[in-house]
């Protein structure tokens, strides 16, 4: 297994070093390293990529602060740059891709023009961006966290070393654009006429939809909700229902009781404990509740797996 305690190793160059590099805004940078970093800043600034598997400590750009934390993901659209403090001075485990101008010009052509013009012209640049949500968001919950989750793990393998930096930065954009048409894609079904107030409502409703996947757990109310999204109520549930199928309430209880599933399985945990893990009132509700939905009762459902 590879090391990387205490270094900063870039997949481009190869190369190791034992403090934080200097980024170059014509360069590409795949950065791995597990450090105590206690504060970096990048003021002229690329399309820049990070996964945390274990986070801690504050990133801040165009006056936003974001608090990090582990298995998350960020992505920072090309600013005036971004600072990162971490005063607990506690360790980051890190995945992070920095995309020159170059690479991310040739990537947006790609992406917004059709087969056609790129055939007869393939060298041609694209003056259009794509732009992309600035949240921390979990990686487990989205296919484009996933591949970067998959990437770092790769990263521990002796044949991580000998694979291309750019294909797997080409991978990880092509990745993320697929992942950010679906979810544009859904705002459609928002009820306004003017494509940024779709824009910014999808937003909202993304960070809604994250709040409950981390707060499982407990009790969610639409009151917690509104406050997270910023949006009226009746905003919230109608768009909320339009875009994921579901109500906020329908949709709380669907991710819970995927979730008791994968808990019965795990075979640690008896199903009373379970309902109290994930915020029942009683195990009577939530043994209800799961057997309306998988035609099973939660004891058997591990007996049968």
């Amino acid at each position: 297994m590879i090391d990387f305690e205490n270094k900063y190793y870039d997949h481009f160059s190869k190369k190791t070093t034992y403090t934080p590099p200097v980024f170059c805004k014509n360069e590409n940078y795949m950065m791995r390293f597990n450090s105590q970093l206690k504060s970096y800043s990048y003021l002229d600034n690329n399309l820049t990529i990070i996964y945390f598997k274990k986070g801690a400590g504050v990133i801040e750009w165009k006056s936003k602060f974001k608090n990090i934390k582990d298995n998350t993901f960020i992505v920072s659209n090309p600013s005036e740059g971004w600072d990162y403090v971490n005063n607990k001075e506690l360790k980051i485990d890190v995945l992070s891709l920095v995309i020159s101008n170059k690479l991310k010009n040739e990537f947006n052509t790609y992406a917004t023009y059709n087969l056609e013009k790129l055939i007869d012209d393939p060298y041609q640049v694209s003056s259009e961006q794509c732009i992309y949500l600035e949240h921390p968001l979990n990686a487990d919950h989205y296919p484009f966290g996933r591949l970067l989750k998959s990437i770092y793990n790769q990263s521990f393998t002796e044949n991580f070393i000998y694979t291309d930096a750019e294909e797997k930065a080409m991978s990880i954009l092509m990745t993320m654009h697929n992942n950010q048409k679906k979810i544009y894609k859904i705002s459609e079904f928002i009820n306004s006429r003017k494509k940024s107030t779709k824009n910014e409502v999808l937003k909202r409703l993304l960070l809604t939809r994250e709040y409950i996947h981390d707060n499982l757990e407990k009790k969610i109310t639409l009151d917690e909700l509104t406050s997270i999204s910023l949006l009226s109520k009746f905003h919230l549930y109608d768009s909320f229902k339009n875009v994921f199928g579901k109500t906020p309430h329908q949709y709380i209880n669907s991710c819970k009781l995927k979730k008791s599933k994968r808990l019965i399985l795990k075979g640690q945990y008896s199903v009373t404990e379970i309902s109290d893990i994930l915020g029942y009132s009683d195990v009577h509700t939530f043994s209800k509740l799961f057997k309306k939905n998988f035609k099973v009762s939660p004891s058997n459902y591990y007996v049968m797996k």
